[in-house]
């Protein structure tokens, strides 16, 4: 199946640019993210460590059960997508999936390695933790100070009306609740390195 059903690397930014609106608005419906229907693709980074999106597509698509969701997955999109192409609807997903993901590893990684350097002490959430109150890690300050943070794309500052943002507003005002912890988005810049097929974090600020 791998070697029959894959992205088309090499047209990435153009799906991305394209398709993006379509994930936005439709892939929490479908639930086609959802680690019930695909697993936790962000534990899979944090454990393989895939270099580029090549490498993170193969690691993981190798694995019989994998390969078993994602066709379950192309299902739903197609049925959702009847007149697209079944080549659109992989890409799409890819995008949805593999790329978004990829992105949030490491820019995650990014700003928990500038945390630690400076003595920041950094505690990463569980999918089970993340799924719940929406923090993607825990941080303590040198003098003592608990902080959620939950980590975006500086884009979804000036686009956070969507459902699944809403809800994390939520799951967040939950955290508060239950351990009397402020949360702080850390919004990032990156760019995407179309030769090397990953991306480039460029900076980040954190905001309330």
């Amino acid at each position: 199946m791998a070697d029959i059903i894959k992205p088309d690397f090499n047209s990435i930014k153009y799906y991305k640019q394209t398709q993006h609106w379509w994930v936005s608005n439709n892939f929490d419906k479908l639930g086609l993210g959802d680690v019930k229907n695909i697993g936790s693709l962000m534990d899979f980074c944090h454990k393989k460590k895939p270099k580029d999106l090549e490498d993170f597509w193969w690691k993981w698509i190798k694995l019989p059960s994998n390969q078993k969701r994602f066709l379950n997955l192309l299902s739903i999109i197609s049925k959702a997508r009847p007149r697209t192409t079944e080549k659109d609807n992989i890409n799409t997903l890819f995008i949805g999936l593999f790329y978004n993901t990829l992105l949030g590893y490491l820019a995650e990684s990014k700003i928990a390695e500038d945390l630690l350097s400076k003595n920041y002490k950094v505690y990463k959430s569980n999918k089970t933790f993340d799924k719940k109150y929406a923090i993607d890690f825990v941080i303590i300050s040198p003098e003592g100070v608990k902080t959620g943070v939950q980590v975006k794309s500086d884009n979804s500052r000036y686009n956070n009306s969507t459902n699944y943002i809403n809800r994390n507003q939520y799951k967040m005002a939950k955290f508060k609740d239950k351990f009397n912890i402020d949360t702080i988005y850390a919004y990032y810049t990156h760019s995407y390195d179309g030769d090397n097929k990953t991306f480039n974090i460029l900076g980040y600020s954190f905001d309330n």
